[in-house]
């Protein structure tokens, strides 16, 4: 017993019968098409032609993977505050800042947004299991009271 029937884009059925997917010719001479042609006349409908639309790519979910504000006092890093994934800071000289994190990252596709209480700041080296910071005033190597980084993957 036939289930469904579809019209394919070269002009042949695509028939399903149980579980079973059959391709049949347009051609009255066919058995299967003779099958079709009654299925038909019993007043079931045989679906248009749709082309197939391949599913549109997945899009990967940014995963934060670390984050943490730091506090700066005298050159010194004075303190952690909500670090999540960094395991230490450590200042490198005026202005300048390692932030490791807690796990080594399979590569260097991640992204980064770092911030300061004051001057600007530039991630100026990304590895696997740090990311250097520095920042500056007029281009002058400063100490911000305090830094903010969040460091996300797309997995």
């Amino acid at each position: 017993m036939i289930d469904s029937v579809m019209r394919m884009e070269a002009g042949d059925f695509l028939v399903v019968i149980g579980s079973l997917e059959k391709l049949v010719p347009d051609d009255m001479s066919n058995g299967h098409r003779q099958m079709i042609a009654e299925w038909e006349a019993e007043g079931n409908e045989i679906q248009p032609y749709e082309p197939f639309a391949p599913p549109a790519p997945a899009i990967g979910t940014p995963r934060l993977i670390a984050t943490g504000v730091f506090a700066i006092a005298d050159g010194m890093m004075s303190g952690m505050e909500t670090a999540v994934g960094i395991s230490a800071a450590f200042p490198m000289g005026p202005g300048s800042y390692w932030i490791f994190f807690t796990e080594t990252q399979p590569n260097l596709a991640y992204s980064y947004n770092v911030s300061a209480s004051s001057g600007q700041i530039n991630v100026t080296t990304r590895d696997t299991s740090f990311i250097e910071v520095t920042a500056t005033d007029g281009g002058v190597p400063t100490d911000p009271v305090e830094i903010s980084i969040q460091v996300a993957r797309v997995q």
